[in-house]
């Protein structure tokens, strides 16, 4: 996997916590259960919310490390 990939994997994952993040936190309408966006434990989906927002933030710092490495060649040979 190449720096630019994760680069795109850090955007992917920003854009799909805010979505989730949007969907799963509004208000749930109790008297009507078709309303409810999803059954859960709050204090659960908090947890994984707070940490999902956060793994852009991880995933943008493995790829600046990986472009800032130098590049190793190999040179081949030997003696005859």
């Amino acid at each position: 996997m190449s720096a630019r990939d994760l680069w795109d994997l850090a955007a992917w994952a920003d854009r799909a916590a805010c979505w989730l993040e949007q969907s799963a936190r509004r208000p749930n309408d109790d008297t009507d259960p078709t309303r409810r966006t999803i059954v859960f434990d709050a204090a659960t989906l908090d947890d994984f919310l707070t940490g999902f927002r956060g793994v852009p933030g991880v995933i943008e710092a493995i790829a600046a490390n990986l472009e800032r490495r130098p590049e190793i060649r190999v040179i081949t040979g030997g003696r005859r």
